[in-house]
Protein backbone atom coordinates (compact mmCIF):
# COMPACT_ATOMS: atom_id res chain seq x y z
CA UNK A 1 0.00 0.00 0.00
CA UNK A 2 1.40 3.55 -1.06
CA UNK A 3 1.74 5.96 2.15
CA UNK A 4 1.39 9.30 2.38
CA UNK A 5 4.47 11.61 1.08
CA UNK A 6 3.15 14.71 3.24
CA UNK A 7 3.79 14.69 6.86
CA UNK A 8 0.85 15.64 9.55
CA UNK A 9 2.21 19.19 10.08
CA UNK A 10 2.12 19.78 6.45
CA UNK A 11 -1.23 18.39 6.62
CA UNK A 12 -2.36 20.45 9.17
CA UNK A 13 -0.85 23.50 6.85
CA UNK A 14 -3.07 22.53 4.27
CA UNK A 15 -6.37 22.49 6.48
CA UNK A 16 -5.53 25.89 8.24
CA UNK A 17 -5.06 27.65 4.49
CA UNK A 18 -8.44 25.93 3.62
CA UNK A 19 -10.05 27.62 6.69
CA UNK A 20 -8.28 31.33 5.96
CA UNK A 21 -10.62 30.96 2.93
CA UNK A 22 -8.16 29.09 0.10
CA UNK A 23 -10.56 27.38 -2.18
CA UNK A 24 -9.96 23.53 -1.40
CA UNK A 25 -9.83 22.81 -5.27
CA UNK A 26 -6.80 25.35 -5.43
CA UNK A 27 -5.20 23.22 -2.75
CA UNK A 28 -5.65 20.05 -3.62
CA UNK A 29 -3.91 20.54 -6.75
CA UNK A 30 -0.75 22.55 -5.42
CA UNK A 31 -0.50 19.87 -2.94
CA UNK A 32 -1.15 17.21 -5.15
CA UNK A 33 -3.76 15.35 -3.71
CA UNK A 34 -7.58 14.86 -4.54
CA UNK A 35 -10.59 15.98 -3.22
CA UNK A 36 -11.44 12.98 -1.25
CA UNK A 37 -7.84 12.70 0.66
CA UNK A 38 -8.59 16.11 1.56
CA UNK A 39 -11.93 15.77 3.22
CA UNK A 40 -10.40 12.57 4.40
CA UNK A 41 -7.46 15.07 5.90
CA UNK A 42 -10.01 17.13 7.22
CA UNK A 43 -12.41 14.19 8.93
CA UNK A 44 -9.19 12.88 10.97
CA UNK A 45 -6.86 15.89 11.77
CA UNK A 46 -9.81 18.63 11.55
CA UNK A 47 -9.68 20.37 14.97
CA UNK A 48 -6.48 19.35 15.93
CA UNK A 49 -3.81 21.89 17.03
CA UNK A 50 0.49 21.09 16.94
CA UNK A 51 0.28 20.22 20.39
CA UNK A 52 -2.66 17.81 20.02
CA UNK A 53 -1.44 16.21 16.77
CA UNK A 54 1.90 15.69 18.89
CA UNK A 55 0.02 13.63 21.48
CA UNK A 56 -1.94 11.98 19.06
CA UNK A 57 1.08 10.41 17.64
CA UNK A 58 2.44 9.32 21.19
CA UNK A 59 -1.20 7.32 21.57
CA UNK A 60 -1.23 5.70 18.07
Amino acid sequence: MRRCQHTAHEILVLLGEAESGVPIAEICSTAGVSLRTFYRWRRRYGGLSSPALRRLKELE
